[in-house]
């Protein structure tokens, strides 16, 4: 969950819920030990967070395509299974379709010749 999220919540936890249940503004020194909303709110402090850079823009100057190719793993009733040599993904590649309807792999990996069939 990012950061800003994070206190976005919180802050809604304590507005609508002391203020609709409790009808008290939230405080935590004064709230029982028992109180759902200091319980939910000790635990979004606990909760990781992540810090994302809104100001990236990608432009094709920039991206650096990966080179993948799909392996055969297994067939099974006229369906052919792949994985992707980067990331290990699996796709099913139904009788009638080839791998050149799978050009890229949900990784990114721009799909090469190589595990063609």
């Amino acid at each position: 969950m990012r950061l800003g999220d994070l206190d976005a919540l919180k802050e809604q936890i304590k507005n609508d819920y002391c203020k609709n249940h409790c009808l008290l503004p939230y405080a935590e020194h004064y709230c029982p030990s028992n109180c759902p909303a200091r319980y939910y709110i000790k635990i979004l402090d606990n909760a990781p967070t992540v810090e994302i850079a809104t100001n990236l823009q990608p432009t094709c100057n920039n991206l650096q395509q990966t080179q993948g190719e799909w392996v055969l793993a297994y067939c099974s009733c006229g369906d052919r299974y792949y994985t992707c040599s980067i990331c290990n993904r699996v796709i099913e590649v139904k009788n009638g379709q080839s791998l050149k309807d799978y050009p890229f792999c949900h990784c990114g990996a721009r799909m090469g010749e190589e595990g063609a069939e």
